[in-house]
């Protein structure tokens, strides 16, 4: 009983037919598609009937481009059991290709994450996608993905694709690395990769030449990539002082053409059934893994050099004590950030009694006074402009205002939150003298002129509060 035997076979780019007991038993034809008229890369299972028996089975097998074509491997057996044979004999090379590809999207987050936050090279977002496309092409030509993947065409011409993309991540990755980046032979390298590929999908789509018959040319473009990057790698080996990551991209290029020397060995006198491409993608694998280790390990030097650099800047810019913006801060902004236009409204304060809170209660109070008063300036005007701390006890707040009389406002809710305060403090008292002025071209000549205007209201405004108390 055959009933639960089948024949099983890979064909490439062939029509198939099958014929046992004087009868068709199975075909495969190439039809037409906006991908072209080829079959792709398909699994054959060809059922055993029980009339089969004893009867020749003849497979006859053309190839869709015109070419002699290769006698496949033919395995007998239950479909079950042809399928664990074929996952077993790939499926380490299909789990490198899916690593590949998971840490190509890794490293493309990774960088966007880091871009965000501190100046990062695009090494890392290069190397991210020449993974991902080294796995969407290694991974296509896995027996396994045939099995997964039932759309055979479109399959063939996404590994097409992929390969003829493939050198230009990988050549700018390389080239920003080395010192001569900027040097003309990496763009006529990178150029031709695009054009290659652009030709090779326009005359796709327009019917004019198969992407399988572009195979030459893109081989040709993948070797002037290959020239370019071992001419300017020895370059840099003569330069010398190299960096980590151009030693471990060396040694990385040296293991690529070692594993795809074995590749070749293997492919000429190994068995077919072996992933005659194996050592090769492996090698890539290793190269992807370990520059994309060093590349981490330089964003995260740079992340680190970078929070510090945030915190020096805090300390240059910030008051320590208020946690606003301190003079320096002030005098830069007053020069490059705040316009000289009606809109620009300056608000000077001063603490009153500072020093004798100073003198009768310690400086530990004095430093709450100044904290506190700080918090209530800052919750009144932060949101509207940026706060400063400019003296001892003085305090300025400048903002764009469209509004007219719009400083009423604040100054009620500033009032509000110094007679919230007072009713449940027992100690110190805050009261906070203030003054401002809007920009106006007929008398002041820069911002500076408006601030002393502020700065003269707020202290006919702080004699008044003195006088009142008195």
């Amino acid at each position: 009983d055959l009933g639960n035997e089948c024949l099983g076979f890979l064909s490439c780019h062939e029509e198939i037919r099958v014929y046992a007991a004087g009868g068709l038993a199975y075909s495969l034809y190439k039809g037409s598609n906006p991908f072209g008229t080829t079959t792709g890369q398909v699994w054959n299972f060809v059922n055993l009937r029980t009339r089969y028996a004893d009867q020749p089975v003849t497979i006859q097998i053309k190839s869709v481009y015109g070419r002699q074509p290769e006698v496949p491997t033919i395995y007998i057996g239950s479909k079950p059991e042809l399928l664990m044979m074929i996952i077993g004999n790939n499926i380490i090379t299909y789990g490198i290709c899916i690593l590949a590809i998971v840490i190509g999207i890794i490293m493309l987050i990774y960088w966007t994450y880091v871009h965000f936050h501190t100046y990062i090279k695009p090494d890392m977002l290069y190397l991210g996608l020449f993974s991902i496309l080294l796995g969407s092409w290694s991974i296509n030509e896995v027996p396994i993905q045939v099995l997964v993947l039932q759309n055979h065409v479109i399959l063939s011409y996404m590994t097409y694709i992929s390969l003829m993309l493939l050198p230009v991540p990988f050549l700018l990755f390389v080239r920003s690395l080395y010192h001569d980046e900027k040097d003309w032979g990496w763009n006529i390298a990178i150029l031709l990769a695009l054009l290659n590929t652009v030709a090779g999908i326009v005359l796709q789509v327009a019917g004019i030449r198969d992407m399988n018959r572009m195979l030459p040319c893109s081989h040709i473009v993948l070797g002037i990539a290959v020239l370019v990057v071992i001419y300017y790698t020895i370059r840099e080996i003569r330069r010398g002082g190299l960096e980590l990551r151009v030693k471990i991209n060396i040694g990385c290029i040296i293991l690529d053409i070692a594993a795809s020397v074995a590749d070749v060995l293997n492919y000429y006198f190994s068995s077919r059934e072996f992933d005659s491409n194996m050592f090769g993608r492996l090698a890539f694998f290793i190269h992807i893994v370990l520059l994309g280790w060093a590349a981490v390990r330089e964003s995260t030097t740079l992340m680190k050099k970078g929070r510090e650099a945030a915190i020096y800047e805090r300390l240059a810019y910030r008051d320590q004590l208020t946690e606003l913006f301190n003079r320096t801060a002030f005098e830069e902004d007053m020069e490059r950030l705040w316009q000289e236009n009606e809109k620009t409204l300056i608000i000077m304060m001063d603490l009153n009694d500072l020093k004798k809170c100073n003198d009768t209660l310690g400086h530990d109070a004095g430093d709450r006074y100044l904290k506190n008063a700080a918090e209530m300036i800052a919750k009144v005007f932060r949101d509207q402009g940026k706060c400063y701390r400019i003296g001892g006890d003085e305090f300025c707040s400048v903002m764009q205002a469209e509004e007219e009389n719009v400083e009423q406002k604040f100054f009620g809710a500033l009032e509000e939150l110094e007679h919230q305060y007072n009713q449940n403090s027992s100690v110190e008292q805050i009261a906070i003298a203030y003054g401002y002025a809007r920009f106006d071209k007929n008398k002041d000549g820069n911002l500076m002129d408006t601030r002393n205007r502020a700065d003269v209201m707020m202290y006919e405004n702080k004699n008044k509060m003195k006088m009142g108390a008195k």
